[in-house]
């Protein structure tokens, strides 16, 4: 007989099946992909749900540094853009449009790190890196502010609207 104090318990077989470099890689794109729609502003379709299971994932599966890597130069590539963009900017709209770009930076990166929120806590903490939003926003200073044609530019015209307040 089965002592009536013992319970037993039976559990589910669980198959780990270890992710290759290509199912990582696809992953990864769906992730880049919903990186561009939240740049975009056409984040209305995406499941956060998904995207975050996806991160998730990744990094369970020992391919945080293909994450992290690719995070990084997803940014890159956007901000890239975003500079070139404001280069050619003309002087009267320059100010206005160097805000309102770094706080649709912001927003951006608030809704990417809620769907990194898993790396930052496991990854990131290992390998000493910089949490996404921190990193976001570096990226967004060297890149864009520190473009050739931005910084000097927005200085000036700061100065110069200093000077016509006095």
């Amino acid at each position: 007989m089965v002592d009536p104090k013992k319970k037993i318990q039976i559990k589910p077989f669980r198959a780990r099946v270890q992710m290759d470099r290509h199912g990582a890689e696809k992953l990864w794109l769906n992730l880049a992909s919903a990186m561009n729609e939240i740049h975009n502003r056409n984040s209305s379709s995406l499941s956060f749900e998904e995207l975050y299971r996806a991160a998730y994932n990744l990094v369970i599966q020992k391919h945080g540094t293909l994450l992290y890597k690719g995070v990084t130069d997803k940014l890159s590539e956007q901000l890239l853009a975003t500079a070139e963009r404001l280069s050619s900017a003309p002087d009267s709209t320059l100010l206005e449009e160097v805000s309102a770009s770094f706080q649709e930076h912001v927003t951006t990166m608030a809704m990417v790190r809620d769907i990194l929120m898993y790396m930052d806590r496991t990854y990131v903490t290992q390998q000493k890196s910089r949490p996404v939003f921190e990193l976001g926003l570096h990226l967004y200073r060297i890149i864009v502010w520190e473009h050739e044609n931005v910084m000097n530019r927005v200085t000036e015209l700061l100065l110069q609207a200093i000077a016509n307040e006095r």
